[in-house]
């Protein structure tokens, strides 16, 4: 998730570049995402297991991200945890639906996903 990211971006590029390389990998691994996707919860897992921390502390750059977002008055004042949980579901579902062939992925609807997705945050 962190391929590219630069700290020193504004928010906008850095929510960007984040939700791009999600939506990324979603689409070159589609078995992979969908595993970690349904693994994240499963009720057969344990909160030990999917509680671990990533290597990469990706979650805890996208949880600082959003809390920096709030301090700036720009997105909602609600849950870290929810607003991380709402950008990737957005990514989560449009997967979903390209996978199924619903619809095609192209540049012009890959932007339309991460403008909505920035979007949906914004107070």
């Amino acid at each position: 998730m962190l391929q590219g990211y630069d700290p020193t971006a504004s928010l906008y590029e850095r929510f960007k570049c984040l939700q791009l390389n999600r939506l990324r990998f979603g689409i070159h691994y589609p078995k992979e995402f969908l595993f970690i996707d349904s693994f994240s919860f499963s009720p057969y897992i344990s909160p030990e297991l999917r509680n671990m921390d990533d290597s990469r502390n990706s979650v805890e750059v996208v949880l600082s991200l959003i809390v920096e977002g709030q301090k700036q008055g720009l997105f909602k004042e609600m849950d870290t945890h929810l607003c991380h949980q709402f950008i990737h579901g957005i990514v989560s579902s449009i997967l979903k639906g390209y996978y199924v062939r619903k619809y095609p992925l192209n540049e012009s609807q890959t932007q339309q996903v991460l403008e909505s997705s920035w979007k949906a945050l914004l107070v």
